[in-house]
């Protein structure tokens, strides 16, 4: 799986993430101690999360790691 289709599937688990749970980008990025444009870049899949910030959105949305990072059956 290359960068960019990585960048385009976590943009989008992001993103129903946000919408299953009622939550704004603005109030995850309080959550999670990241700067709103970072969580919009994010689900505009313009950029990819650290490994900082992939593990504070993980514990502000209460999800481990496997649930944020869910690839279906992709192959890496």
């Amino acid at each position: 799986m290359s960068e960019i289709e990585w960048m385009d599937i976590f943009g989008d688990n992001l993103r129903d993430i946000l919408k299953d749970y009622n939550m704004s980008q603005l109030e995850l990025a309080d959550a999670a101690g990241i700067a709103e444009g970072s969580i919009s870049n994010y689900i505009n899949k313009r950029s990819i999360p650290s490994l900082r910030n992939a593990i504070n959105i993980s514990h502000a949305l209460g999800l481990s790691m496997d649930e944020l990072f869910y690839f279906e059956d992709k192959v890496f």
